[in-house]
């Protein structure tokens, strides 16, 4: 770790282990109420401000922490740093004898709010980089659940669990038409993959290309965590 940061710089970007595993918005994975919730989440707000090289710009305040920014090197690269946790629906198919799970395909769920992805579109509308990158938390490539795998939280956890969110950012990518690289991490394995334009369609066209890197420290490529990733 001191050699990676020695060799480069960083830019500094959360998940969800600095709060609690798989949190959204106000809700823990154990169903903490909110109220209480809200009080952890604040505090490791300011321990995660008063570790990290962050911006004076992104100092806690009212429970809330601005993470989401852009950072562009000349007319090569834009950098879109997104925040997938503050903002976004709580997991669908929490109730793994739901199989219906209605909310799934609800249209106002979102991974990112209103307010980021309004700022992300505007983002790509107005580019001028060769590339836009999109500098995130989870995978966006992996499929949408079927009703027979909507149990699996860890799928319902990443971008596959948000259809319709998914299916606004494809449609904002397409229309622009910005060649986009997406970054990504949290499954403990790397990937490389075309992002198709739909969840439905894998080896349909694609919109953008996805890296998903594990840990500087972590002990494999996935080993640890056998079968995580197994339904993509």
């Amino acid at each position: 770790m001191q050699a990676a940061h020695a060799s480069a710089p960083f830019i500094a970007s959360w998940d969800d282990h600095e709060v609690d595993n798989d949190w959204a918005a106000e809700y823990s994975e154990t169903n903490t109420p909110p109220d209480v919730f809200r009080l952890r989440r604040v505090a490791a707000f300011q321990a995660y401000y008063e570790s990290m090289p962050l911006r004076r710009s992104s100092f806690p305040r009212d429970s809330h922490l601005q993470l989401f920014r852009r950072i562009t090197f000349g007319d090569l690269a834009t950098l879109n740093v997104l925040d997938t946790r503050q903002y976004r629906s709580r997991q669908a198919c929490r109730n793994k004898s739901d199989i219906a799970c209605k909310e799934f395909t609800a249209a106002d769920r979102s991974m990112l709010g209103a307010a980021q992805e309004s700022w992300l579109a505007s983002n790509l509308v107005a580019s001028q980089s060769r590339w836009e990158v999109l500098a995130q938390q989870v995978p966006m490539f992996g499929r949408t659940p079927t009703p027979a795998t909507t149990h699996n939280r860890h799928i319902m956890d990443k971008w596959s669990g948000y259809p319709s969110a998914r299916a606004r950012l494809a449609s904002t990518i397409s229309d622009t038409h910005a060649s986009v690289i997406v970054l990504s991490g949290d499954i403990h394995s790397h990937w490389a993959a075309d992002v198709p334009a739909s969840m439905l369609d894998a080896d349909g066209r694609s919109i953008a290309v996805e890296l998903t890197a594990t840990s500087v420290s972590s002990g494999g490529d996935g080993s640890e965590v056998a079968g995580y990733w197994e339904d993509i």
